[in-house]
Formats: structure tokens, sequence, C-alpha cells
């Protein structure tokens, strides 16, 4: 894998509108079916579609792989010893070259960029082979079942749709049996997958210079699980009886925002008052304002993900000529608009033919 030393990153935003243009195209294929001809020949053309699609996402994926995964980790070194509890020192950190750096690092990054790759793989591997399982399916029992009532071609065609759609082409599951959508499986693996490439950056760093002592970030509102940790000072040496031992916590969980930084205790005006709270009971100390500001932001984005599967629901069945953009059906439902109740009428419509 070739390691680009200061190449900007690409942003995670474009990552996740990739995976989700792409994933909402597969199923809008569906909604082709119903103005098309024969229903085989016009579901093998959605098929072949589709697969197309997957495979251009399994390439902007690999691509954005390789250029993020090393630039985060690199950004990890970089910043390592950067903290929030005083200035940044100008005499530590040393000096290093990019041979070196590559040299020294590469393993640990092709580590972190195999396993994103591998799950993300995974994941639009399974998608692939449903999509073409089902439109086989679907498509070889509505034949058969034509040729035995003689059901026309058309109602053959919305029957077909009905079930594509009720099957969800683009949601899979994981290893670990939980549900998910494509698109938001593998925006969850890029965003833990770089915090993980920036985390293993500033360790590495630190200890190849004998900092053996780092500060995790603080950030508000925070959830139930980063908030005993969060603003603490742990140590990786397990002789160090100071602090308690740093066991690869962050991130804590997939899409966690928190990272670590070097800590030098004589840098620091508040040491020992930070030494206390490190060695006290691990426990949720969040005031009820920022759990009530937690909760607010968490069914904020509970809402948003509604919006975005109730839109992607009605691509699927009315085609994006009649839905229009996100933006445009958010607006439409938040005025409870003409236009959002005749689409509302037309869904329904669609379901029942």
């Amino acid at each position: 894998m070739a390691l680009p030393a200061h190449q900007p990153l690409l942003p995670i935003n474009e990552y996740e509108a990739a995976f989700r243009k792409g994933t909402m195209q597969i199923t809008d294929h569906i909604h082709t079916l119903e103005t098309s001809g024969r229903s085989s020949r016009a579901a093998r053309e959605a098929l072949n579609s589709s697969l197309i699609q997957l495979n251009e996402l399994s390439e902007y994926n690999k691509v954005w792989i390789e250029q993020n995964v090393p630039a985060e980790y690199r950004k990890g070194w970089d910043r390592a010893f950067e903290s929030s509890l005083y200035a940044t020192p100008t005499a530590v950190g040393g000096a290093y070259g990019d041979r070196a750096f590559g040299m020294l690092h590469r393993e640990a990054i092709e580590t972190l960029a195999y396993n994103m790759k591998d799950r993300t793989d995974l994941a639009l591997a399974q998608v692939g082979r449903q999509v073409a399982d089902q439109y086989r399916d679907v498509g070889m029992s509505e034949a058969l079942k034509r040729q035995f009532t003689g059901e026309t071609i058309r109602q053959s065609t919305q029957n077909m749709v009905g079930r594509l759609q009720a099957q969800g082409l683009t949601t899979f599951s994981d290893r670990a049996g939980r549900k998910w959508g494509l698109d938001a499986y593998c925006s969850m693996v890029a965003r833990t997958t770089t915090r993980q490439a920036t985390t293993q950056g500033t360790l590495l760093r630190a200890r190849r210079l004998g900092y053996e002592r780092i500060h995790i970030s603080e950030h508000t509102p925070t959830c139930e699980l980063c908030a005993p940790y969060q603003g603490l000072v742990f140590t990786t040496n397990s002789d160090d009886k100071e602090y308690p031992y740093y066991y690869d916590y962050v991130p804590f969980h997939p899409n966690c925002l928190h990272t670590v930084s070097v800590y030098i205790k004589r840098y620091d005006n508040n040491a020992e008052a930070l030494r206390q709270k490190a060695n006290q009971p691990l426990r949720d100390r969040r005031p009820p304002s920022e759990k009530a500001a937690y909760k607010s932001l968490q069914a904020a984005n509970q809402k948003s993900r509604a919006l975005q599967n109730q839109y992607s629901n009605y691509l699927t069945r009315l085609g994006q000529d009649k839905v229009g953009t996100i933006q445009s059906f958010a607006r439409s439902k938040a005025a409870g608009s003409a236009r959002y109740q005749e689409l509302q009428a037309a869904y329904r419509q669609a379901g029942i033919s």
C-alpha cells in the first residue's frame, strides 16, 4: 500500500454520501420494472445495473481506504503532543523523515486498512449475493405464476416490484446477527476505523519516544459509555502506579469521537487534581443537563435516520422523478404540504397495486 505523506483527507461525509447514493440507485432500479416491458428481461437489466453499482462502490471504497487510513494514522502521529490541558511543548517529539515513517508504520497501517476493507467487502459481497438471489427467485416464481394463472405481464411486474421492495435489497446481517443498511454499516466502519488509525498513530509515537501516559479527550455532550473515561489520564506502563492502566479503550464504540494525546505531567498546572480524579472509581459524572443534551442529540439523530429510511422507501416505490431530492422531501414533510400528501397517497397506492 502506498503511503501518502501529506495528502488531504477525503471527507467522511463524502464517503457517506457516495454509499447513500449508491444504495438508493440500487433500490431505485426496482422502480424501473414498473415501466419496463417483459418482467424477466427487465429484472435481468435491473440486476445487472445493481451489480455494476455495487462494483463501483467497492472500487470507491478501496480508493477511500488507501488514502484515508494512512492519512488518519499520520494525523495521530503528527498531533500526538497537542493537548487541551496545556500549551503544546515545542521541545518534544523529535524529527522524522517520511521514508523512516513509512518503513516504521507500514505494518500497522496496512492492518487497519485490511480490517476495514475486509468488513466492508463482506458487506458488499453479502448484499451482492442477496440482490442476485432475490431478483432470480422473484423473477422465476412470477414467471411460473404467470404461466399457471394467466396473469398479465403488468400484473406480474407489479407483484415482482412489491416483493422486491418488501425484501430490502440493501439490508443485511453482520456477524453478530444485527440488521444494517449497507450505507449505514459502511459509514460506521469508516468512522470507527479512521478513529482507530488516529489513535494508533498517537500511541505508537508515544511508545517510540518513551512516553507512557496518555490523556483522553473531552466532548460535550457525550454518551454513558464514554463519560466515565473522558478527560482522564491513563498509563501504558503496568508498573506505573500513579495512574490506571490503559486497555486500548479509544474508540469506545462505533462512531466514537474521542481521541488520545500524550500527557506530560510537568506541563500541567492541575496535575495533582487530575491524578486524583484518574484514580477514583470509574463512573458517569455527567450532570443532568449534559445527559439531557445527549438525549436530545440522539433523538435528533434518530429522527434524521428515520427520515432517511422513509425517503429511501419512497424512492424505491415511486422513483426519484416523483419523490425528488431528500431536501425537498424533508421540506414538504415538515410543512405537511399538499405535495407531501400526494406522495403519501401515491406511496400507499403503489403498495396496494
